[in-house]
């Protein structure tokens, strides 16, 4: 969500964050990042992480919480229909 044309300052905005480490992971070493979307609300939606050592094994797993947000207005609002989509057609392309 990135700042539209017209100014109006409405991005995004990280509501919560969290994260469970299951195994240590080392450097130099390689990690594999898998992102999905867990949930699709009016005004939020969520990212579940999953990370991945060089075994392959679950390292940690997150969770973000992203709100759209009108900086102006200081309040959240609806998800634009474009991101939706964009969000739709990735998740698709899994």
């Amino acid at each position: 969500m990135a700042q539209s044309p017209n100014n109006s300052n409405i991005g995004p905005i990280l509501a919560a964050t969290s994260c469970q480490f299951k195994k240590p992971l080392f450097y130099p070493g390689n990690i594999t990042i898998k992102t999905r979307v867990n949930f699709i609300k009016t005004t939020s939606f969520s990212l579940q992480h999953i990370v991945l050592n060089d075994n392959g094994e679950i390292a940690a797993q997150a969770e973000d919480v992203i709100v759209a947000f009108n900086f102006t207005k200081n309040e959240k609002i609806q998800i634009p229909p474009a991101l939706l989509e964009a969000i739709e057609k990735t998740e698709k392309s899994k």
